[in-house]
């Protein structure tokens, strides 16, 4: 059976904290269970597939780097972010 984020705010060591804070640790105890039997690079894609999966219904796309690794810069990625510094205009 697959625990739900209620069951983990249940967890003793957490039950005491604060609404906000107990749902911060039992997301982090969750993730933990999910990935215990993951070796590093098999957490680092699970993270980016519900990455991934939390940005495209905005149209959005993670960008794993900006060095050429995945030919993507933050232009591809953000169309709207400007790399070049703006231009002032006197006001006048």
């Amino acid at each position: 059976m697959t625990k739900t984020l209620d069951d983990y705010k249940k967890d003793p060591d957490i039950a005491n904290m604060r609404e906000p804070w107990r749902e911060i640790h039992a997301i982090r105890l969750m993730q933990r269970d999910e990935t215990a039997h993951m070796t590093t690079a098999e957490r680092v894609e699970h993270i980016n597939r519900k990455a991934e999966a939390i940005l495209a219904p905005m149209g959005k796309a993670l960008c794993y780097d900006l060095t050429g690794n995945d030919n993507q810069t933050i232009e591809d990625v953000m169309p709207e972010y400007e790399t070049s510094p703006p231009s002032f205009v006197a006001a006048g």
